[in-house]
């Protein structure tokens, strides 16, 4: 994992957050290796970069359940103006 996670923040510092497909990439990454709470920031930038898509919702909202914050996994949409 160590060279695809250098990649794509590469590309996330190259683009200045604004290639939402590196940020999708790195924030199912992070949440695939139970790095919740790097992983719940991430949507955030995506819904800066372009409205959210489903995937960014579902992202914040396991990253916040597997942090033990059910009642913000479940306003995970309104955080990201959905």
């Amino acid at each position: 994992m160590g060279p695809a996670e250098e990649a794509m923040r590469k590309s996330i510092a190259l683009s200045s957050g604004q290639y939402s497909e590196a940020l999708f990439l790195l924030a199912g990454l992070l949440t695939n290796s139970k790095r919740f709470p790097e992983a719940e920031v991430l949507p955030a930038m995506v819904w800066r970069s372009m409205p959210p898509r489903g995937t960014a919702t579902s992202t914040m909202a396991r990253a916040l359940s597997a942090l033990k914050r059910p009642e913000e996994a479940e306003r995970a949409p309104s955080r990201l103006g959905t």
